[in-house]
């Protein structure tokens, strides 16, 4: 018996586990759990007559369920460095670990999004409360806009409590908006040295015209 490493009981573990999720039944699970390891002693050719002492079910009924492995393609035939054919189960480990990855990101992601779905509900009962009104679509859609952009609940939190404070009333969205902004730009420029945020574009529409309308590419023959 090959002596087995974490990873790969880490591996045998996921099959256990997640067997049924990757389309296997419970005679596919054992029979490649059964390749698997026969793999990592000597990589050689399956067949039933050889696993029929470790199963449940006669040889042709393994036979039956390597076919269907390959079909799933959990296993595959391959050549050795001598030429000799074996039975692989390179592609099942693959499948495991892929299924694995994809699920933990599939949690992460849900989990993520019911966070922000968390902080925005707190949002709108705060401004809610504070305007003593249900908000309008509009400004839902803006508050929206604030998580959709990645700004920090802490941020949005501060810039409400500052406009609040500092009016002694809750004003427009547009305050807000300003205010986060301010406090963004006022971050960057304590942490980088300048400023990723424009809050006030001072170009003029005229500047701008001018811009956009001159002829860069003759440059050099003025």
């Amino acid at each position: 018996m090959a002596k087995v490493s974490l990873n790969e009981i880490n591996l045998i573990n996921l099959l256990i586990e997640n067997y049924k999720d990757l389309k296997l039944t419970e005679s596919e699970a054992m029979c490649f759990l059964l390749i698997y390891l026969s793999d990592l002693e000597k990589p050689s050719l399956i067949t039933g007559e050889l696993l029929v002492d470790k199963m449940n079910l006669d040889k042709d009924e393994i036979d039956k369920v390597i076919i269907s492995l390959i079909d799933k393609k959990f296993v595959s035939y391959e050549s050795d460095s001598t030429g000799g054919i074996i039975t692989s189960p390179t592609l099942g480990k693959d499948k495991i670990l892929n299924h694995f990855v994809t699920r933990v990101l599939n949690e992460k992601s849900t989990e993520e999004y019911q966070y922000k779905e968390d902080e925005l509900q707190k949002v709108l009962r705060v401004l809610q409360d504070r305007y003593a009104r249900s908000l309008t679509p509009l400004e839902i859609s803006k508050v929206e806009s604030w998580f959709s952009q990645n700004i920090p609940f802490e941020v949005i939190q501060n810039a409400i409590d500052n406009i609040y404070q500092k009016n002694g009333k809750l004003l427009s969205l547009t305050k807000i908006d300003k205010e986060i902004s301010r406090i963004i730009s006022t971050n960057d420029i304590k942490e980088e040295g300048f400023s990723s945020v424009t809050i006030h574009d001072k170009t003029s529409i005229k500047e701008k015209m001018e811009i956009a309308s001159y002829d860069w590419v003759h440059d050099d023959d003025r």
